[in-house]
C-alpha cells in the first residue's frame, strides 16, 4: 500500500489529520515487517493483531497507557528497535500517543 493510500485511509475511517497520517505512513514503510504486516491488517478487517515484543503486548499499551491501536502498533514498532529506551519511557509515563482517531463517527 502506498503512503497516499494509507493517508487517505487514516483521514476517512480513522478521522486522522493529513499531517499526522502522513507521518503515520512515513514511519509504517520505516517499520517492521511484522509491524507492517499487523498495520495493514487492521486497517483492512480493523482486528488488533495479538503481538508482544520485550514482555509489551500491544493490548496493555491500549488500555494501560490509552493509545488508539494505530499508535500502540508504532509504539510497537519502537520497542523494536530500541526497547530500552521505548519501555524506560513507558515506565516513566511519559510517552503519550500523539495521534488519536475518534471513536465517535
Amino acid at each position: 500500500m502506498k503512503n497516499e493510500e494509507i493517508t487517505t485511509v487514516l483521514t476517512t475511517k480513522f478521522q486522522y489529520s493529513r499531517d499526522g497520517a502522513e507521518l503515520i505512513a512515513d514511519k509504517i514503510h520505516c517499520a517492521k515487517h511484522e509491524i507492517q504486516d499487523a498495520f495493514f491488517r487492521f486497517l483492512e478487517f480493523s482486528v488488533l493483531p495479538d503481538i508482544t515484543f520485550e514482555d509489551v503486548h500491544i493490548k496493555q499499551l491500549i488500555d494501560e497507557y490509552d493509545m488508539d491501536p494505530i499508535a500502540a502498533l508504532l509504539t510497537m514498532d519502537w520497542i523494536t528497535r530500541d526497547p530500552k529506551k521505548a519501555k524506560a519511557s513507558l515506565k516513566k509515563g511519559i510517552d503519550k500517543p500523539m495521534f488519536r482517531y475518534s471513536k465517535e463517527s
